[in-house]
């Protein structure tokens, strides 16, 4: 739909060293940023932006933070028409008075658009912080969207702490914590409870109903002050965690027909796609998709007369197909996959 954008690449590595990640944070992603107000920027119909007498490429994400500056919905999600999209962002644009910062990576690619208040916490405070608490990175990842940590077992208090769980026989789940950061402002810093399950080396994060710790920077607060406070959240999702294991340990079980019609559609949401839905996810063919989900719509209508019924899809295995199979999109579509298969497992009612 917006072949014609020129869009520049979005920039990421990984590593599983926390000096490493500190090296790339503060060469290859550390940028540059600039107050501005829209009257300073024009959008070309190739999708650059022009600041003055120089002409800026601008990353996908970075687009879509732009438009949500102006509170307009996400264009790739809602599918707006381009001409529409370019009048919408140049109208609104010239009737605003807000400030707004830029944030540039050193060839002048423009990352993200950002409020005006918007403090970033350096990767390396954040950083340094974590490795106190625990030794290893089980993944890290490093973009110009933003800077993701998956610990496990990490010690924030000597009550209560993450541990392995056996849900099935020689199947074991570590438990930690995913953390959050962006030095462009695309979002805030956060941790969530997080799952890593050794067979696949597949993880998943809980939503935030489940168990989330957030840091707000704001002008003018002691990064120092905001950083306590936030490990002192993260310190409490401790406690979360036996409770989440207990969820994660009750999906292991045959799904019925109307969990299996609101998962499969939760993910082919995501995904696009129904064949690999079907045969990446959920391991059955089309035709039993097709049998499942017309029983849930006849319950739905008639339940005395038709009964959910058992499907052959296991709770425990389909989430884990889905958090596997999410290793092989982009990081966006990959956060939306875990983030998915971690509120599958926040609804359920734990089992003793």
């Amino acid at each position: 739909m917006y072949d014609h954008l020129q869009f520049a690449n979005v920039n990421q590595d990984r590593s599983t060293n926390y000096d490493e990640l500190i090296d790339l944070s503060a060469s290859k992603y550390n940028y540059s940023s600039e107050l501005m107000d829209w009257s300073n920027v024009e959008l070309t119909d190739n999708g650059t932006l022009i600041k003055g007498s120089k002409e800026h490429q601008i990353t996908q994400p970075g687009f879509q933070m732009l438009c949500k500056q102006l509170r307009i919905p996400d264009p790739f999600a809602k599918h707006i028409p381009w001409d529409l999209l370019k009048h919408n962002i140049d109208t609104l644009a010239s009737r605003s008075d807000d400030a707004f910062q830029l944030f540039f990576r050193e060839d002048g690619t423009v990352v993200s658009v950002a409020k005006d208040d918007f403090v970033p916490i350096p990767n390396r405070r954040l950083i340094d912080s974590i490795r106190q608490h625990s030794p290893d990175v089980k993944r890290g990842v490093i973009s110009d969207v933003n800077m993701e940590i998956d610990v496990v077992q990490p010690n924030f208090t000597d009550e209560q702490s993450f541990g392995d769980v056996e849900v099935s026989v020689g199947d074991i789940v570590e438990s930690g914590l995913k953390f959050h950061n962006s030095v462009s402002g695309h979002n805030y810093t956060k941790a969530l409870i997080f799952l890593w399950r050794l067979v696949c080396t597949n993880g998943m994060s809980m939503p935030a109903k489940t168990g989330m710790a957030k840091l707000r920077s704001r002008v003018g607060r002691d990064l120092d002050t905001s950083i306590t406070a936030f490990l002192r959240q993260v310190r409490e999702l401790s406690f979360d965690a036996n409770s989440t294991v207990d969820q994660f340990k009750s999906l292991n079980r045959p799904l019925d027909t109307n969990e299996f019609a609101t998962y499969w559609s939760g993910v082919n949401k995501i995904v696009k796609d129904d064949e690999f839905v079907d045969q990446q996810i959920f391991h059955v063919n089309e035709d039993t998709r097709k049998v499942n989900m017309a029983n849930n719509r006849a319950n739905k209508k008639h339940p005395d007369e038709h009964p959910l019924l058992p499907t052959s899809v296991n709770g425990y295995g389909m989430v884990n197909n889905l958090t596997d199979a999410a290793k092989q999109f982009d990081q966006s579509t990959r956060v939306k996959m875990e983030a998915f298969g971690g509120k599958i497992v926040s609804e359920q009612v734990a089992q003793a």
